[in-house]
């Protein structure tokens, strides 16, 4: 006999979820004279890392270093824009591919649960520069991105103390609970069989607990660094309920924008110059209040 329809799903499922997405590309023509192509490990996983591949943006006189992470379905030409600008106000930025996305190496992306390696070990790249060893790290996420910030800032063994303010915009609150939702709205009460046989299949072929990968978990251990958190109010993907955990187990101090206009991911692109103002403005504050406790 054949495999169960709803198995097959979650098959497809699990396949799309965590697939390489790789592409070949260069720095646009507006970003290829201010970037320094280059390349770093993740943090080692059973003994093994992952080389990725990233754009540095210098600044003039920079008053800190920031790491751009870009989400689930995309790579690092989702931050360039934003990486450039924010060099313009005196913060260098590295935006980098996740493993298994755009130009660097892995074979799987495990939506956040490694990436949060590959966070770490651009910490570690940007600690290793000498010009910018003595300079504060904070770190904007997108979806996928935001929630590997939150997990590498939770992991102090790692170097995630390492990073000094948190901008997370459209993370999950917990993935299972994500997995659940998603497949829910597509396939109604047949939903929550699927979600348990996706958990079933990424422990079988990644050895990826999917219930314990949970940024609302995470977060408390991120304090007292301080965590300013988007949502998009016209979120399909990210659903105003995964803010609400995240916002929930958040501890003081951190900031709530609600970006009401905005798709999943969209607050910079509907409100690019607020976006840059408020996340400069916050960057600032957080780089100065450590410099002087």
């Amino acid at each position: 006999m054949g495999q169960h329809p709803l198995k097959t799903i979650a098959s497809i499922f699990v396949w799309s979820g965590t697939r390489p997405r790789r592409r070949t590309f260069s720095p646009s023509a507006k970003h290829r004279k201010h970037c320094e192509q280059v390349t770093f490990p993740s943090l080692a996983h059973c003994g093994e890392t992952v080389e990725l591949s990233g754009w540095l943006f210098p600044a003039q006189k920079p008053l800190g270093s920031i790491i751009l992470c870009h989400g689930h379905t995309s790579d690092k030409r989702e931050m360039a824009d934003r990486a450039f600008l924010f060099s313009k106000h005196h913060f260098t930025t590295l935006t980098f591919d996740f493993r298994a996305r755009g130009m660097s190496g892995g074979d799987a992306c495990t939506l956040g649960w490694l990436e949060q390696l590959d966070v770490l070990g651009a910490i570690k790249y940007l600690q290793a520069r000498n010009e910018l060893q003595h300079l504060p790290i904070g770190a904007i996420g997108s979806s996928m991105g935001a929630a590997a910030c939150i997990l590498a800032a939770a992991q102090p063994l790692g170097g995630g103390l390492g990073i000094r303010a948190i901008v997370a915009e459209a993370s999950f609150g917990n993935l299972d609970a994500a997995v659940r939702q998603r497949a829910g709205l597509f396939l109604g009460r047949a939903g929550k069989t699927v979600a348990e046989e996706c958990a079933k299949i990424a422990k079988c072929q990644l050895d990826m607990e999917i219930g314990t990968i949970s940024p609302a978990d995470a977060i408390p251990l991120v304090a007292p660094r301080p965590v300013l958190l988007i949502e998009d109010g016209l979120d399909l993907t990210c659903p105003s309920s995964q803010s609400k955990l995240l916002q929930s187990q958040a501890k003081p101090p951190f900031e709530i924008w609600v970006a009401r206009a905005a798709p999943h991911s969209g607050a910079f692109f509907m409100y690019p110059e607020l976006y840059v103002q408020r996340v400069c403005a916050f960057m600032k504050a957080a780089f100065t209040a450590g410099s002087t406790s």
